[in-house]
C-alpha cells in the first residue's frame, strides 16, 4: 500500500509539473522549429513572427501573427501568402474520440498569391518546388498521390475572414484574377448563417462570388451540410446548391448546377476545359464529386436554337491532364449554331468572306484529353435537307480526332474523318469526306415542284492545310475534290442555255412545263494547290449538250473564275458560242456571259481529254465501282471518237502526292 502511495504522489507531482511547464512555457520560442516543420512539408519557404498558446482555459486557442510563406524560385520568389494574424481555438473533447473541431477560426488580412506557370506548374501544389530531375520516379509518383487528394477541412463552428485579399495569375490559360474575400466580423451572432463574398476582375473583366451556407455551429461531421453558390463573371452566370456529405470534406459534393452565359467557351477561365465556342446558351444538372472525378448528371442545355441532353464525367487530377468523357444528344442541331464552334458569329455575317477568320484557341486543347460521342437527331439547316449527325471526338495530347462522323440526307450520306493537330505552334488540320448516293432530287428551290437536276452524286473530298482558323486552314489547303453524277437528269433549259440557244433556252424557261434531257455522265474534280482549286475536269453529258468547264477558286481570297460552254449534239439556230461566267466570291456568286468570245471543237476536245486521263483514277478516288460505270464508261469512247487524246493515268497522279507519299491527308499529320 505504501508503493502505491508513493506511486501515487509521484504520479500526481508529475502532472503537477508538467502543468506548471505548459502554463510557463514560453511557446513564442517554438515558432522556429514550428515553421521549420511547415516548410518541411510545404517545400517552402516559412516563417512565423509570433506565436501565441493558451491550454489551460474554457476556450484554449493558439494565435500565430506574422506568417510568411515563400515562393518557390521557379514562380518568381517573393511570397506566396501572407497572414497578419490567424487565431485557431480548440475543443478537447473531440480530441478524445480523435475528431478535430475548431470554435472559432480568425484570419485577419490573408493575402494570397497563385501563380501557374505556361508549362502547368503551379505554386499552390506543394512539394514540386524541388525540380523534377532531382526526384526519383517513385518520390513524384507520392507527390502527385498527395497532391490528387482532396482538401479535407476539420469542423468549424465559426470562421471570420477579414480584408482577404487573392491574386492569381494562370499563364497557360492566359488567366489574371485580383480580387477581395471576406466572411462575417466576430461580432456576427452564434447560429448565423454563414456568409462569404467575393469580388474582383477576371482578366479585367468584373467577378462577383456569394456562398451561403447554414449555421457553422449546426455542423456535424454525420450530417449533410448545405450551401448555395452565385458568381458571375462578365456574362456568365452561374449557382449551385447542393451539400457537402460529410462537412467538410470537399471532396464529396452532391449540387444541382446551372450556368448562363454569352458563350460556352468562355467557362475555360473558370474551369480549365476546352468548350467549343456557342452563341448563348444556358445549362443545368446534377454534379456529383468523389474525389478527382466529377459527373455531371442529367444534362440539359439549350445553346441558340439548339439543345442538348446527356452525361458528362470529368477527371480533374490537381496534377495532370483533365479527362472528359460525355455522351451527348440534341434533339435539334441549329447549322448557324454549331458554326460557332468554327468560328462564326454575328459579326462575321457582315464579312465578305464566306469562311471564318476568327482565331480558333488551339491552345487549349493542349491541356486536357477527352472522348465524346455526339448525336443529332434532327438538322436545322435552312434549305438544306440534312437529318442526322453522329459523331465521336476525341482529344489526346493536342491532337483532335472526329472519326468517324456522319452526316444523313433523306437519300444519301456525307461522311467520313477529320483530325486537328495541335501540338505544333501552327496547328495543322486534315479532312477526308464522301458523299455517298446523294440523290439530286431532293434539292430544289423552294417555289420550283420541279428540281433542276436529278440523279445520284458522288463525291470525295481530300485536303490538309495549317493556320489558326478556318480560313487560313483553307488559304493553305493541297488535296482534292471531285464530284461524280453517274447517270441523272437535267432541265433540258440549263442544258440549251450553256450553249447558247437563246431561243430554245429562253423559251423552255418560261414554259412551266420543264422538259428533262439525260445525264450521261458528270464529273467535277478540281486538285487545290496552296488554297487554289483547280478545275482539272469538268464535263456534264447530257443528250443534248457536251458542258465542260475551265477555271479555278481561290481560297485565299474566296474569288470564283469559272467558265462554262456547252457544244450542241445536234445543229442549233439563233447559237452564240460563248462562255457562261461564274465569277464573284463564295459568300456573293456572280453568274454572267463572256460576250465576243468564241469556243472552237478543239477546246472540247482537250477537255475530254483531261477527264479521259485520269478517269480511272477519279473512278478509285470516289468509289472504285465508278470506272465500271456504263454511262461514264461511254463518256470516255465519245472522247476518243472526238479525239480527245488518251493516255494512261497512275492513283497517284490522281491524288497529288509523290509516289512516296501515298498517306492520305487525313493520315498524314501522325
Amino acid at each position: 500500500m505504501a508503493v502505491l502511495k508513493w506511486i501515487g504522489i509521484g504520479v500526481g507531482t508529475l502532472i503537477v509539473l508538467l502543468v506548471l511547464v505548459l502554463l510557463l512555457f514560453d511557446w513564442n520560442a517554438f515558432r522556429g522549429p514550428l515553421a521549420h516543420l511547415v516548410a518541411a512539408r510545404l517545400d517552402r519557404p516559412v516563417s512565423i513572427a509570433r506565436l501565441h498558446v493558451v491550454l489551460f482555459s474554457s476556450r484554449p486557442y493558439a494565435e500565430l501573427s506574422g506568417i510568411k510563406v515563400g515562393n518557390p524560385s521557379w514562380a518568381g520568389g517573393g511570397q506566396m501568402a501572407t497572414i497578419e494574424r490567424l487565431r485557431l481555438d480548440f475543443a478537447w473533447a473531440p480530441l478524445l474520440k480523435a475528431q478535430i473541431v475548431l470554435p472559432r477560426v480568425e484570419v485577419t488580412k490573408p493575402d494570397l498569391y497563385l501563380f501557374s506557370n505556361a508549362q502547368g506548374r503551379a505554386n499552390w501544389l506543394f512539394g514540386t518546388a524541388v525540380p523534377p530531375p532531382r526526384r526519383s520516379a517513385s518520390e513524384q509518383s507520392t507527390v502527385a498521390r498527395k497532391n490528387n487528394q482532396p482538401t479535407r477541412l476539420p469542423l468549424l463552428r465559426s470562421l471570420y475572414i477579414d480584408s482577404g485579399r487573392l491574386r492569381m495569375i494562370d499563364q497557360q490559360r492566359k488567366l489574371m484574377f485580383t480580387g477581395t474575400v471576406a466572411t462575417q466580423q466576430p461580432g456576427a451572432k452564434a447560429g448565423q448563417p454563414f456568409e462569404l463574398q467575393g469580388s474582383g476582375d477576371l482578366n479585367e473583366k468584373p467577378f462577383d462570388l456569394q456562398v451561403a451556407g447554414g449555421p457553422l455551429v449546426w455542423a456535424e461531421s454525420h450530417k449533410p451540410y448545405p450551401f448555395d453558390v452565385e458568381v458571375n463573371a462578365d456574362g456568365t452566370r452561374a449557382s449551385a446548391r447542393g451539400v457537402v456529405p460529410r462537412p467538410f470534406d470537399l471532396g464529396e459534393l452532391d449540387v444541382t448546377l446551372s450556368v448562363a452565359g454569352n458563350d460556352l467557351g468562355d467557362l475555360y477561365y473558370l474551369t480549365g476545359l476546352a468548350l467549343p465556342n456557342t452563341p448563348p446558351y444556358r445549362l443545368s444538372g446534377r454534379l456529383v464529386r468523389h474525389g478527382t472525378q466529377f459527373d455531371f448528371r442529367d444534362v440539359s442545355a439549350r445553346m441558340g436554337k439548339s439543345d442538348l441532353s446527356g452525361t458528362i464525367g470529368i477527371h480533374m487530377p490537381a496534377v495532370g491532364r483533365p479527362v472528359v468523357n460525355a455522351d451527348l444528344l440534341a434533339h435539334v442541331l441549329d447549322l448557324h449554331d454549331a458554326a460557332a464552334a468554327f468560328g462564326a458569329s454575328k459579326a462575321h455575317e457582315t464579312s465578305p468572306l464566306l469562311l471564318p477568320t476568327a482565331t480558333l484557341q488551339f491552345n487549349r486543347v493542349r491541356a486536357m484529353d477527352a472522348s465524346v460521342r455526339f448525336r443529332a437527331e434532327r438538322i436545322a439547316a435552312g434549305k438544306l435537307p440534312l437529318r442526322k449527325v453522329d459523331a465521336h471526338v476525341k482529344l489526346d495530347h493536342g491532337v483532335l480526332d472526329i472519326a468517324p462522323f456522319a452526316v444523313t440526307f433523306p437519300f444519301g450520306q456525307l461522311g467520313g474523318t477529320a483530325r486537328l493537330d495541335a501540338t505544333a505552334a501552327v496547328a495543322r488540320a486534315a479532312i477526308d469526306v464522301r458523299l455517298s448516293n446523294v440523290q439530286l432530287s431532293q434539292f430544289k428551290p423552294a417555289k420550283s415542284q420541279t428540281p433542276p437536276i436529278e440523279g445520284q452524286l458522288m463525291g470525295r473530298m481530300q485536303l490538309a492545310g495549317t493556320g489558326d482558323s478556318v480560313h487560313d486552314v483553307a488559304s493553305s489547303a493541297n488535296g482534292t475534290v471531285t464530284f461524280v453524277i453517274p447517270h441523272g437528269e437535267l432541265q433540258q433549259a440549263f442544258a440549251e442555255l450553256t450553249g447558247i440557244d437563246i431561243a430554245k433556252g429562253l423559251g423552255l424557261l418560261l414554259t412551266k412545263k420543264q422538259k428533262q434531257t439525260p445525264i450521261n455522265c458528270g464529273v467535277a474534280d478540281f486538285g487545290t494547290r496552296e488554297g487554289v482549286a483547280t478545275v482539272q475536269a469538268l464535263i456534264v453529258d447530257t443528250g443534248d449538250v457536251m458542258i465542260t468547264g475551265s477555271g479555278n477558286i481561290n481560297l485565299r481570297n474566296e474569288h470564283i473564275d469559272l467558265s462554262i460552254h456547252g457544244d450542241p449534239k445536234k445543229l442549233r439556230f439563233f447559237q452564240l458560242k460563248t462562255p457562261i461566267l461564274i465569277g464573284g466570291t463564295l459568300r456573293h456568286p456572280k453568274v454572267g456571259l463572256k460576250a465576243g468570245n468564241a469556243v472552237g471543237q478543239a477546246a472540247v476536245a482537250t477537255v475530254l481529254g483531261t477527264l479521259a486521263t485520269p478517269f480511272a483514277a477519279i473512278a478509285a478516288f470516289v468509289d472504285p465501282g465508278l470506272n465500271k460505270n456504263v454511262n461514264c464508261s461511254a463518256l470516255l469512247r465519245g472522247a476518243q471518237q472526238r479525239g480527245a487524246p488518251l493516255k494512261t493515268a497512275s492513283s497517284e497522279d490522281r491524288s497529288g502526292w509523290s509516289k512516296s507519299e501515298q498517306t492520305p491527308a487525313a493520315g498524314r499529320l501522325k
